[in-house]
């Protein structure tokens, strides 16, 4: 499964995050948090092959567009309960296979209830990720994994919540068609809100990879649409460059990015057609 490190503020952070072989690596827009960061510095910032991650609260699809293009992300990870025309919004501008929806399981009456909203969300969005919790993150508290054997994920889905190093052996005890597609880390392998610990990012891929748990992906966008859109789909992965940005997304300033694309479609022919996506 691939790996992600969120709340990165640093180069420093960054270099040893691709280094070690960490698929994504997340910037948080969100003047309230600890780690947050201004747009325009984490344009600044190289993140090697890992893609990049924005992490926003704001409901603003305007906002949340402007900001993404500003900081050059590849992703847009949508952490505050935004509804679904603002996550159309963010689509039509972006793409829908660009978005990951954050749910929290906590917060759910039941069971029921967060399989309706999935079943309601998975058209306007590439991925789910389930964090601890009823809102926000980066708190450190985990998240009880009973549950994941009695929902149907229609797309696939990332861990948040409290992981470290400690965390991988209940994940490796699940059963492996309940596994996520993902992992993501963030305060546990800080020494203070925004600052990684190469130590501790060091001791969390060695214990994973003992335990045949990753990372890889790298460079990669790891969609499996074939896992969780029945025979028709496509059984290729979608395998995206780095920092790709679709065609009609001109002000993203990243012209040799937009003509791969087009390349990497024609060739591969993923047969992610309208049908495929939303139906």
């Amino acid at each position: 499964m691939f790996f992600k490190v969120c709340g990165m503020r640093c180069q420093e952070d960054l270099d040893a995050a691709a280094g070690l072989g960490f698929a994504m690596a997340g910037f948080i827009f969100c003047e309230k948090s600890g780690r947050h960061l201004a747009p325009d510095r984490a344009r600044q910032l190289a993140t090697g092959p890992m893609l990049r991650v924005g992490v926003f609260v704001s409901r603003d699809a305007d906002y949340i567009v402007s900001c993404a293009q500003t900081a050059r992300v590849d992703l847009v990870q949508l952490h505050g309960h935004q509804d679904i025309p603002t996550m159309q919004e963010v689509a039509a501008s972006l793409g829908r296979e660009r978005i990951i929806r954050v749910l929290w399981p906590a917060g759910y009456a039941s069971l029921s209830k967060m399989q309706q909203d999935m079943d309601a969300l998975f058209r306007h969005c590439a991925a789910f990720l389930l964090d601890a919790g009823t809102s926000g993150g980066g708190h450190g508290t985990s998240l009880c994994l009973d549950f994941v054997d009695r929902v149907v994920f229609p797309r696939p889905w990332i861990l948040a919540g409290g992981l470290d190093a400690q965390s991988l052996a209940k994940i490796a005890a699940l059963d492996p068609g309940h596994r996520p597609a993902g992992l993501d880390f963030n305060s546990r392998l800080e020494t203070a809100p925004g600052k990684k610990d190469a130590r501790l990012m060091e001791e969390l891929v060695q214990k994973a990879r003992r335990l045949h748990l990753g990372p890889d992906g790298q460079g990669k966008v790891p969609w499996d649409f074939s896992r969780h859109q029945g025979p028709q789909a496509s059984k290729k992965r979608l395998e995206l460059p780095h920092c790709l940005h679709r065609q009609k997304i001109a002000q993203f300033e990243y012209r040799h990015h937009r003509q791969q694309l087009q390349q990497h479609f024609q060739e591969q022919h993923l047969q992610l057609t309208h049908k495929h996506l939303y139906h």
